[in-house]
């Protein structure tokens, strides 16, 4: 039976968030300066928030054959939200905004199932998810994949 007047045991956020991690998904538009087919790439991210310090992680799944640099964008640590020196907070990241970090406009479109519960559970009214645009370069790119199909008559005999 507990003493009135003591306070429970004190547990630390190192423990009681250990391995919790909020996951949100997200795009962010990159401009394309020098190519005639393509004016920007839309890129998608997971933007991980880890409760047990704070700390952010921004992610891209690797494309097959993309040329351009992919995989953890930016590395897991507390990331500035002004110049005062403030750091972003899991009450600053909802669903349906921009989030700045590095010259770089990430827009949060989406969240797991345990990210949207623990930000109920915490008060937090969680928004409509949106969708991810499709990148329209490479949706073009598949629809030529698409288009060129070739086939040998069948009547054709190499020893002929």
């Amino acid at each position: 039976k507990p003493v009135v007047g003591v306070p429970d045991k004190f547990v630390p956020a190192t423990l009681a968030f250990d391995k919790k991690v909020l996951r949100f998904f997200g795009y962010f538009k990159q401009t394309v300066p020098e190519s005639p087919n393509e004016f920007y790439r839309v890129r998608p991210v997971k933007i991980f928030y880890y409760l047990e310090d704070d700390s952010l992680e921004i992610f891209e799944e690797a494309q097959e054959n993309s040329g351009i640099p992919q995989g953890k964008l930016i590395r897991r640590h507390r990331f500035p939200k002004n110049d005062q020196g403030d750091t972003y907070n899991f009450r600053d990241i909802n669903l349906g905004q921009n989030l700045a970090v590095y010259g770089k406009v990430f827009r949060v479109c989406d969240c797991d199932a345990f990210t949207r519960e623990w930000l109920e559970s915490e008060g937090i009214h969680v928004k409509q998810p949106e969708l991810i645009p499709r990148d329209p370069y490479l949706t073009k790119r598949h629809q030529a994949a698409e288009l060129k199909t070739y086939k040998t008559k069948s009547d054709f005999d190499k020893l002929k």
